[in-house]
């Protein structure tokens, strides 16, 4: 809430500045009048904010330790202890510190969930200041906001689930697959390109295509994946299981979901899909509910692709038939398919600088 009654002032504060204080000038030195200004209220908003937050994050220290396994936080698909929230925090401002970068605006574009409140907190446990950029927000209010912290966004394709994996453990294992060099694609591309953007912007690497480099060696020489299994053990997990995926949970059912039209998919509605997930019991229905590790799906067909009546859409992992049949139904209303090839639209819209 104080986040966001800074912006709204912030925003006031530059609406006067155009039109009352400099008020006589050119068009440009208005303009840079007015950059100028956004600088400094960003910054002062931050030093602002860094005080608040730094006893924010003594809170959390001393509820971690008094109500360790307390739930601090909970969303639709996730929640958290104390415990495990300032672990999470502690991991992201960990990385983060190691960029290099230090008091300075950090965009978290999430929805309103567990993971947004782990990223605010670390980033400021990095030594910045986090600016949230809520998804519902206006775009108009957006492009004001990312006008003012000049940050990286990349653009990419929601007219399907950006992997194959749907489901909290068979999500893991696809990423540890990318971190193997055994998974290529779209997945892999995004994460080269998400990396590449932060190592160029932290000053690591000169250019887009050096960072590629260093990404690519990272996954070849196994370096990724061990810095994967670090993580893992640094907020008490299983570092074997980085390595040896059947240490995940597994769910006993495995069903195909299978088409009951032919031509070409056009359009996977992904966030139908992951309700198809949260009704194996992959995510919340309501606070109450316990979450199933072991379910989800894993999809077979994407947009572009050709499928023919009885062919498998994906794999339905559940805890029963029942549920597993269900599901398979609710996939299949997922898929909007046409009788006309698809020509697959590129992944990546584009990178805003």
């Amino acid at each position: 809430m104080y986040m966001r009654c800074v912006i709204v002032s912030y925003e006031s504060c530059i609406m006067r500045v155009s039109t009352d204080a400099v008020s006589g000038f050119s068009e440009s030195a208005c303009r840079a009048a007015s950059g100028a200004l956004s600088g400094f209220i960003m910054r002062a908003a931050g030093k602002v904010m860094g005080i608040i937050m730094k006893n924010i994050l003594t809170f959390l220290e001393e509820n971690a330790i008094k109500y360790k396994d307390k739930t601090a936080f909970v969303d639709l698909n996730d929640s958290v202890t104390y415990a495990e929230l300032l672990a999470r925090a502690q991991s992201i401002g960990s990385a983060l510190s190691k960029t290099g970068t230090k008091n300075k605006p950090v965009a978290v574009y999430f929805d309103k969930c567990v993971n947004t409140i782990s990223a605010m907190l670390g980033v400021v446990y990095s030594g910045n200041f986090y600016v949230v950029i809520d998804s519902e927000m206006p775009p108009a209010r957006i492009n004001k906001i990312f006008g003012a912290l000049s940050p990286v966004a990349v653009i990419t394709d929601m007219d399907e689930p950006l992997g194959n994996a749907v489901g909290n453990a068979l999500e893991v294992k696809e990423a540890i697959e990318v971190l193997r060099g055994e998974k290529k694609g779209e997945l892999l591309e995004l994460c080269l390109t998400l990396g590449a953007c932060i190592l160029t912007e932290a000053g690591i690497a000169e250019n887009d295509a050096a960072a590629r480099k260093m990404l690519e060696k990272g996954i070849e020489d196994g370096s990724a994946l061990e810095k994967l299994a670090e993580l893992v053990e640094g907020q008490e997990g299983d570092r074997r299981a980085v390595f040896d995926t059947s240490l995940l949970p597994m769910a006993p059912v495995q069903l195909e979901a299978v088409c009951d039209r032919t031509g070409y998919v056009k359009h996977i509605c992904a966030d139908e899909v992951g309700l198809v997930s949260m009704h194996l019991g992959g995510g919340r229905a309501t606070k109450e509910s316990v979450i199933d590790l072991s379910v989800g799906l894993i999809l077979k067909k994407k947009v572009g692709d050709a499928v023919t009546a009885g062919e498998s859409l994906g794999t339905i992992h559940a805890q029963s038939v029942e549920a597993a049949k269900k599901a398979a139904e609710m996939l299949n209303a997922c898929y909007t398919i046409v009788p006309e090839p698809v020509e697959k639209p590129a992944f990546i819209k584009g990178i805003v600088r």
